[in-house]
């Protein structure tokens, strides 16, 4: 049975709040494991008791209000949006510290970005990326998948072969308003062989096939190829969370490492949190977003002011 919604807050308690104390630093976010990684990373750096951060879902953002800014319904980053649109409209003269925090996904690809002071963006693609690094990975092989150290640079010709593509056609579903659903990567390789031997037209023919688009084909791989040409040369500003997971499990498998997953569900569910157990959290005050957050916990100015260029 699925469980029934705890009611939010209501955006006029939250305006009621902010108006009563402008200085609060206040941080909302996507999803659970968002809100955990700013969190920890806040605790370690001995910040906790200046920030706290709420899920999306623990306001109410009613879908008339996502319709009437035409935003997509059901999505938590519309809903962030929404609530970053409203808190900006409301408190235009009175500064406040409340921010949302969203995924960049393909808005910077797609020429998407909603340029508002109170909504920040990731670094990268999702909040899985600060995962993908040698340092982490390395790790991660070693203590999580019972793999060897050697295995890190194949692993990593992988990852870079394969998630630009995924990530491409995330983008065409989404530019073509497709609403598909996407091949494991094994469909991407020939039979019997290794995710090394992935190829981009085999898992693109095989995205066409598994949702039945035939008479679209031409239109999809020209999109494709046009966004391909366009993506930045950062492997994190070109890949999905849960491909990027699914691809470093599949490979743990077929290297004869641990398995790590069985089921879809499982990557979706904790994945990215097995992921981030290997990362270095302290590492994190390096990057853009979290320097941010860190600068404005001590006091060194809000987090609003020009939103940093995405670049």
């Amino acid at each position: 049975s699925v469980m029934a919604r705890i009611p939010g807050v209501e955006i006029e308690e939250l305006y009621a709040k902010y108006e009563l104390h402008p200085i609060l630093l206040d941080l909302y976010v996507e999803g659970e494991f968002d809100r955990d990684l700013i969190n920890y990373f806040l605790d370690q750096r001995g910040h906790s008791s200046y920030v706290s951060v709420f899920t999306v879902d623990q306001v109410e953002v009613p879908d008339e209000i996502l319709v009437d800014k035409s935003l997509q319904t059901g999505s938590n980053k519309s809903r962030l949006i929404a609530l970053a649109s409203m808190l900006s409209e409301k408190f235009k003269s009175i500064d406040t510290n409340v921010s949302c925090i969203v995924d960049t996904d393909h808005d910077v690809l797609l020429d998407q970005v909603v340029n508002m002071n109170n909504l920040l963006y990731t670094d990268y693609s999702c909040m899985e990326m600060y995962c993908l690094n040698e340092a982490t990975l390395k790790k991660f092989l070693i203590l999580g998948c019972n793999l060897k150290p050697s295995h890190l640079d194949e692993l990593n010709s992988i990852l870079n072969a394969v998630l630009p593509v995924q990530f491409c056609l995330r983008g065409v579903n989404q530019s073509l308003g497709l609403n598909s659903t996407f091949p494991p990567v094994k469909k991407g390789v020939g039979k019997k062989r290794g995710l090394v031997y992935f190829q981009e037209s085999i898992y693109v023919d095989a995205f066409i096939q598994l949702n039945n688009l035939h008479r679209r084909s031409e239109e999809i791989k020209e999109e494709f190829k046009k966004l391909f040409s366009k993506v930045p040369v950062d492997i994190r500003q070109k890949s999905n969370g849960h491909d990027f997971v699914c691809c470093v499990f599949d490979y743990s498998d077929e290297s004869g490492g641990v398995k790590l997953h069985s089921k879809n569900e499982d990557v979706e569910i904790f994945g990215g949190r097995l992921l981030a157990n290997a990362l270095d959290t302290s590492l994190l005050f390096a990057e853009n977003l979290f320097s941010r957050i860190e600068a404005a916990a001590v006091g060194r100015g809000p987090l609003w002011g020009r939103q940093a260029q995405v670049s």
